[in-house]
């Protein structure tokens, strides 16, 4: 089987890293206070607030990762393996309609 690679700027990384940063830190902090009794969610909105903050938390180790072998290597494009660039759309995705998830009666925007 060939094994595809794909280009990414890393100034792409970047900008959706930038963007990413305040959906995780929202996200972690809504769980919080789910653990703290502030807000009680079903496990159903739970559940989906795992997932969520599962995918911004891959996400932001990734690209953190990318971002310091990019810097050590003094490169500036990625070349991601395809399945691994997939998966980074994917989670991406998940990330971006967090935005618009309602969590209980809750939402991030509120958080």
């Amino acid at each position: 089987m060939k094994h595809e690679e794909t280009p990414v700027q890393l100034s792409v990384i970047k900008t959706i890293y930038e963007a990413l940063c305040p959906i995780f830190y929202r996200l972690h902090s809504l769980l919080k206070d789910d653990f703290d009794g502030t807000y009680t969610f079903c496990e159903y909105d739970r559940a989906a607030l795992l997932d969520h903050l599962a995918s911004a938390t891959a996400l932001k180790v990734l690209f953190e990762e990318y971002i310091k072998q990019a810097s050590e290597s003094k490169s500036e494009t990625l070349y991601l393996p395809r399945q691994e660039f997939i998966n980074i759309i994917a989670m991406s995705k998940t990330i971006e309609t967090s935005n618009r998830t309602v969590f209980g009666q809750t939402g991030i925007w509120s958080n």
